[in-house]
């Protein structure tokens, strides 16, 4: 057993390591919408940032001075107001399942449009779970 370890010792302390550089192109940035409508009362919180390079240190920048709307099937619609930059939350918005809800902005020119429908939780009629110990070296 000794014996084992000491290789793998020699192996982790001696062994070869040759370092990557890999260059990557700058593509132009693409814009992330991160929210979640739940069922839960809100406000809820739309955040709409754009991406950076790969190499960049900085956290994404947020897009602010938009104008983002929130639709749902049942007809009310809900102007998103800008809290900080790229922060816009809900002002009269109430999840419930069943409904759909579509969010609609633009920028650039360019204009986006995303839509889902908030399910129904599942039910669950049973958990159960099973604990199985692994032994890292065999023993003989």
């Amino acid at each position: 057993m000794k014996q084992i370890l000491y290789i793998l010792l020699v192996f982790v302390l001696f062994s070869c390591r040759e370092e990557v550089n890999i260059e990557l192109d700058n593509s132009s940035p693409n814009i992330v919408f991160e929210g979640l409508i739940t069922d839960t009362p809100g406000p809820y919180v739309i955040k709409i940032s754009e991406t950076n390079s790969y190499y960049e240190t900085n956290s994404p920048n947020g897009i602010g001075g938009l104008l983002v709307t929130v639709s749902v099937s049942d007809g009310v619609i809900d102007t998103l107001q800008e809290m900080e930059t790229g922060h816009y939350q809900t002002t009269k918005l109430h999840g419930e399942t069943g409904k759909t809800y579509t969010l609609q902005t633009s920028h650039k020119g360019e204009k986006y449009e995303a839509s889902g429908t908030l399910q129904a939780p599942p039910i669950f009629d049973s958990l159960t779970y099973q604990y199985n110990e692994k032994k890292v070296f065999r023993e003989e």
